[in-house]
């Protein structure tokens, strides 16, 4: 009879609640990956560059809008996001992330940040200093790969800003490692 009751019980969740938050991360993550990397390989096709002049480009205006929101949102206090809330994405929401503590090193916006080292990835693929391209992307990966912990695990929200550049971060990385 006891073991009647055990088949019977309903199964408790394995993951805490930040598996549902993990899970939506993972899988924007990868479509994000997915589009840009399909992106750079037309341009390349059609325009002839690297595919890392693609992914700096798209960096750094994502990175742009990532800064300007937190801006907007810093200086605005009735400023609001649009979200699409295509998809069914439940946890989406860019203005809480945007207004941690954690989106702003000494009071400047990861996202300015974001955007001199895309420039500065741009300067370093024209001029051809691959080993530096590299130490730079690999340390772009590594502050992504801490944010989106942070989006993740402390926040529990999601970005889709972040999300993209963390894609491009890790497309960029791949570039040089694999040649992607």
């Amino acid at each position: 009879m006891r073991r009647a009751a055990l088949r019977h019980t309903p199964k408790r969740p394995i993951a805490g609640p930040v598996a549902g938050v993990a899970q939506e991360f993972l899988q924007r993550l990868l479509g994000s990956a997915i589009f840009f990397w399909l992106a750079g390989k037309v341009v390349t096709l059609v325009a002839g560059p690297s595919p890392v002049y693609t992914f700096a480009v798209l960096g750094a205006g994502y990175s742009a809008r990532t800064a300007y929101l937190k801006y907007r949102l810093s200086s605005d206090p009735d400023f609001k996001i649009r979200d699409c809330g295509c998809a069914g994405r439940r946890h989406d929401d860019t203005a809480k992330v945007l207004k941690s503590g954690e989106s702003a090193i000494l009071g400047i916006p990861n996202g300015a940040i974001g955007v001199v080292l895309y420039v500065l990835l741009l300067v370093l693929q024209y001029t051809r200093h691959v080993d530096a391209e590299i130490a730079l992307a690999s340390f772009a990966c590594c502050a992504s790969a801490y944010l989106s912990y942070v989006m993740v695990a402390r926040i529990r929200s999601l970005c889709t800003n972040c999300i993209h550049v963390s894609a491009l971060n890790v497309l960029i990385l791949l570039h040089f490692g694999v040649g992607l």
